[in-house]
């Protein structure tokens, strides 16, 4: 991410999915909706994965319900609050 600030708003957004809390109202709609863009997976990139083989189609709800809805390994990785979270530099 060009901005280490999104981190924290990637951090807000996995929290928000997995059920946390409100915490993206923290930050401006419009940069949320910009990093929101850039991890999560459309609809169409899910009919894609379907349609590649990649997914099977009996597992798209788990796998989105699993928060399979991020680009990085299906999951945003570790929460920070978890001792194998590793913050990497940008272009890591």
């Amino acid at each position: 991410m060009p901005d280490t600030r999104d981190w924290d708003i990637i951090e807000a957004i996995y929290d928000e999915e997995i059920g946390a809390g409100d915490f993206t109202s923290d930050y401006p709609k419009e940069q949320v909706e910009r990093v929101r863009k850039a991890v999560m997976i459309t609809d169409e990139q899910w009919d894609k994965l379907v349609a590649d083989g990649r997914i099977k189609q009996e597992e798209l709800e788990t796998e989105k319900a699993a928060g399979g809805g991020h680009r990085r390994n299906s999951r945003l990785g570790p929460h920070r609050d978890d001792p194998a979270f590793e913050r990497q530099a940008p272009g890591d």
